[in-house]
């Protein structure tokens, strides 16, 4: 009798098991998988063991937004809940930051980019040009030129690649590179490490 019991135990409790693995067990161990590769959810992903993670724990702006992160975010969702004094406050600061088209829009008037197209399209009808582009209105170009993005062109490398550039040139900005070309071949240092695969050892600028 007592196995019987037992029996139906199991069932009762095996959907309990199955939801939990399926939902919260696999994200979590998958998530892990996926830091150890490349993948941008389009193509093949690529193993670059603990690259990913060497760059985070190396970047700088990395620690900066982590700890602006838990100082606003965190905060502002302490005060949010009921009862603590604030939530009012709390919650008119959400809704600037999300949803507040005018606030956006003056911001955007002060050099930040945003998604939402109908904000930029605002900004760039009334943007006279930036004198330090000549006079080019930036915003005109950066909206031509999103809505020529093709996934068709998405490959399994474009984010590795975008963020290992973007460390040699925010090196050589930093004056971490006494020239252009040391800066170049870091990248293509690092690139031919990392992948192989596509690296070519000529024709590409400054490449010795």
């Amino acid at each position: 009798m007592e196995k019987q019991y037992a029996k139906y135990g199991y069932m009762f409790i095996t959907p309990f098991f199955l939801v939990f693995i399926v939902f919260s067990l696999y994200p979590i161990f998958y998530t892990l998988f996926l830091s150890f590769h490349t993948y941008n959810g389009f193509t093949d992903m690529i193993p670059v063991g603990f690259l990913n993670y060497s760059r985070v724990f190396n970047d700088k702006i990395f620690y900066e937004a982590f700890f602006n992160t838990v100082r606003i975010w965190g905060g502002t969702y302490l005060n949010i809940r009921k009862g603590s004094g604030d939530e009012d406050i709390a919650y008119d600061f959400l809704s600037s930051m999300l949803f507040d088209t005018e606030r956006m829009t003056e911001r955007a008037a002060n050099g930040d980019v945003y998604a939402r197209k109908s904000v930029m399209d605002t900004i760039m009808a009334d943007y006279e040009g930036n004198d330090v582009l000549g006079g080019m209105n930036h915003y005109e170009t950066f909206l031509d030129e999103a809505a020529k993005i093709s996934f068709d062109n998405v490959t399994k490398y474009d984010r590795q690649l975008d963020t290992l550039f973007g460390k040699y040139a925010n090196g050589y900005k930093r004056g971490e590179y006494e020239t252009l070309s040391d800066a170049f071949n870091g990248f293509y240092d690092e690139l031919q490490t990392a992948f192989n695969e596509i690296y070519r050892d000529s024709g590409l600028p400054y490449q010795d």
